[in-house]
């Protein structure tokens, strides 16, 4: 129930948590142009920190998403307190993560008087105006999370978010194999 209404908040607001397609588009433009930037984030949901939710999010909010998060965990027989506010498998992970980051994206443009119509989310996957990636990348060193640089594009032809892969405009989708080859005669 949690992730759903969060789910609404954000589509309430434009971003649709329900359909990658914006971020897809965006790729798309920051291939073409350059003025849009494609980022991913490594181990997002393992570094959302109860104390990063605490500071970025309503005391409602956080008391509601807190009560109903794993606040131990047991390994080799000993129990620990978590620091990890939420992780993938938790029902609102996806949209605490996706919250979250296109909070900090937002705020990064008002604070430049920068045009936010461009930026989408899709869980770790954000699109957001190249000129704005220094400042996230300051931001996200601050609240604990890291940009994964060989999966990020702000510069060059080529963009990628959500499964979609553009050079200069043009699909470039790898053609991915699932499956072992079979040789036949």
């Amino acid at each position: 129930g949690i992730g759903k209404l969060i789910r609404l908040r954000l589509r309430n607001a434009s971003f649709d948590l329900n359909s990658d397609y914006k971020n897809q588009r965006g790729a798309y433009i920051g291939s073409l142009d350059d003025s849009l930037a494609t980022i991913d984030f490594k181990a997002a949901s393992d570094s959302i920190s109860t104390e990063v939710v605490r500071l970025l999010l309503p005391p409602s909010w956080f008391t509601c998403l807190d009560a109903a998060r794993s606040k131990t965990y047991t390994l080799d027989g000993k129990t620990s307190w978590s620091e990890k506010f939420s992780t993938m498998g938790n029902g609102f992970t996806f949209e605490l993560e996706s919250l979250i980051f296109v909070s900090m994206a937002l705020a990064i443009c008002e604070v430049h008087g920068i045009s936010d119509e461009h930026i989408s989310i899709f869980g770790d996957d954000l699109v957001i105006p190249a000129e704005c990636v220094g400042e996230l990348t300051g931001l996200c060193s601050f609240l604990g999370f890291t940009i994964n640089t060989q999966k990020s594009y702000s510069r060059g032809p080529f963009r990628e978010s959500c499964g979609s892969f553009y050079f200069a405009g043009l699909d470039v989708k790898p053609l991915f194999n699932k499956k072992d080859l079979v040789y036949v005669k």
